[in-house]
């Protein structure tokens, strides 16, 4: 899944994939600061482009390595992954993460990457349905073959490594601890409305930094241990 640019995945556990698109698209449509142009969400504030798009099934996203990633069933708890729907949010140009003078509207210290992450919690408020997992995959991340959860993992409320902004969803909060996460080392760690918790591990552009700190704390793997 390794790529030139930036995804946040928001993954759905019941919404069809079309209308949890649409959801998103509206929610923009909604805020002044934004213009929709087909699946392009246009900043009027800050000069980059959001591309949002979806897929019917996570495995169209994620190819599973085996059968047992995607279904899980044991002791009253059931998961099938392929029963999940993601919507993806698409940065294509880092540029404008570098928070310089080479970009004209970066004024302050982190403005563009502070954009993003309200994008973020635009999109986590999008659908009357909670999403089940919210991550990024960013260009420093290999191919591992699969998103930070299998059916096994989801069904006991668990991550399978962190990402480089992941937001814990309320039952996650309650398996890593609310406390915990608040107090982890991480450039960025915000409480929303519901009880969920977003986690930006650093803010690092270029993506020399490692999140291995922020994972060992919180304790879970990061995906650098994943390589």
């Amino acid at each position: 899944m390794s790529s030139e640019c930036i995804n946040i995945d928001f993954v759905y556990a019941e919404s069809p994939a079309r209308l949890a698109h649409d959801h998103h698209i509206e929610a923009f449509e909604k805020m002044e600061d934004y213009a929709i142009k087909g699946n392009t969400v246009v900043g009027t504030k800050v000069l980059y482009d959001l591309f949002i798009q979806s897929n019917s099934e996570i495995h169209d996203r994620w190819p599973f390595e085996s059968e047992e990633q995607l279904r899980y069933n044991s002791g009253g708890d059931s998961v099938d992954l392929t029963d999940l729907c993601v919507v993806y949010y698409r940065f294509d140009e880092l540029a404008f993460l570098n928070n310089n003078n080479d970009h004209p509207l970066a004024d302050d210290e982190g403005q563009l990457l502070n954009e993003v992450i309200e994008i973020v919690k635009v999109g986590y408020k999008a659908t009357a349905e909670q999403p089940v997992a919210i991550y990024s995959t960013t260009p420093d991340m290999p191919d591992i073959g699969r998103p930070p959860f299998t059916a096994e993992s989801l069904a006991k409320d668990r991550l399978t490594h962190l990402c480089w902004l992941t937001v814990f969803t309320p039952r996650l909060v309650e398996t890593y601890g609310r406390e915990t996460l608040l107090s982890a080392p991480a450039w960025h760690v915000e409480e929303l409305d519901d009880g969920a918790i977003l986690l930006v591990c650093h803010d690092d552009p270029s993506w020399r930094s490692s999140i291995q700190s922020v994972a060992d704390y919180i304790g879970i793997p990061s995906y650098e241990e994943c390589w």
